[in-house]
């Protein structure tokens, strides 16, 4: 069975007035379906920067991304922005470990997973639960806010 997300020879640069950043230098690796990988490293290491590049939220504007990543056996850097923004928050996802970008303690978690998924809130009237909140309900321990992660859903 193939890999559910495959990254090869992965590369982020940024451009920036000083010169040039080398913020990931050939990352491989993949993850199979009913997996768990940890990408450990210390501050400055890259680990956000690759998982940002796997969900492309990345600025294009100076940034130079090389590499082949494929999730399902799609390459996401050949897909459209409608056709990734389709993908997020439904295939693929990412809990961010910045504070002032972590879920907010004065939502719900469900109001703000539907915020972000574009579905209605858990919590509003009558709306029911969203996607994402009956996974992280289904199994929280897959959803730590510790660290940046891709969701594959």
């Amino acid at each position: 069975m193939a890999p559910l997300l495959t990254v090869k020879d992965l590369h982020v640069e940024f451009h920036t007035r000083d010169g040039v950043v080398k913020a990931v230098n050939s990352v491989t690796f993949s993850l199979e379906r009913g997996t768990v990988l940890a990408i450990l490293g210390e501050s400055g290491s890259g680990k956000s920067v690759t998982l940002r590049s796997l969900v492309r939220l990345l600025p294009t504007a100076r940034t130079q991304i090389a590499g082949e990543i494929t999730l399902k056996g799609r390459n996401l850097y050949a897909l459209s922005a409608g056709e990734m923004h389709n993908l997020r928050g439904s295939l693929v996802a990412m809990v961010f470990q910045e504070p002032m970008t972590a879920l907010d303690p004065v939502y719900t978690v469900g109001a703000q997973i539907g915020r972000d998924t574009g579905a209605p809130p858990a919590d509003a009237p009558g709306a029911g639960q969203t996607a994402g909140l009956r996974a992280v309900r289904a199994d929280p321990h897959s959803f730590p806010c510790t660290t940046p992660q891709v969701v594959p859903a």
